[in-house]
């Protein structure tokens, strides 16, 4: 199972599987956003953890992907995916969520926050949700009758 852990400082992140182990063939670790930037790295066979540090002072609020792929000595293709958000800005946003009742923000935002224990989460689905919660100006419930509307908020106070 793959577990990934952020440091205090938000700039580090730390990668741990049970499946890494000194016979591998290969570990290759793809590292992304919800901005589709795709960094590949090779992790070392015996590696029993793998860091990758910002090039900034701490990573960003986004949603980050790690796919790890691992093959065998046996040749078969281990690939675990863990999805890890990191929300430090959403975390003020949302107060205003809450204190101004919209129910629809308040959700994604928990929905966020309750995903980095997820185990089959995907981040494919975390990234629709953060992108429309941080491009959004408000909810659709209070502006444009409700979501089945479909439209875009446009003028809330």
């Amino acid at each position: 199972m793959l577990t990934v852990t952020l440091n205090s400082n938000l700039n580090q992140f730390t990668v741990v599987s049970t499946n890494y182990n000194a016979s591998n063939t290969s570990v290759k670790l793809l590292f992304s956003n919800c901005q589709g930037a795709i960094t590949e790295y090779t992790v070392p066979n015996a590696a029993t953890t793998f860091s990758i540090a910002s090039s900034d002072p701490r990573f960003a609020d986004n949603v980050y992907t790690f796919q790890m792929t691992i093959t065998t000595s046996t040749g078969a293709k281990i690939v675990e995916t863990k999805c890890y958000v990191i929300k430090e800005e959403l975390k003020c946003d949302s107060l205003e969520f809450f204190k101004n009742k919209d129910i629809e923000k308040s959700l994604m935002y928990l929905a966020l926050d309750a995903s980095n224990n997820c185990i089959n989460c995907s981040c494919t689905s975390l990234c629709e949700i953060y992108s429309k919660l941080t491009t959004t100006t408000c909810n659709d419930y209070s502006t444009n009758c409700g979501s089945t509307c479909n439209k875009v908020c446009t003028g809330c106070n």
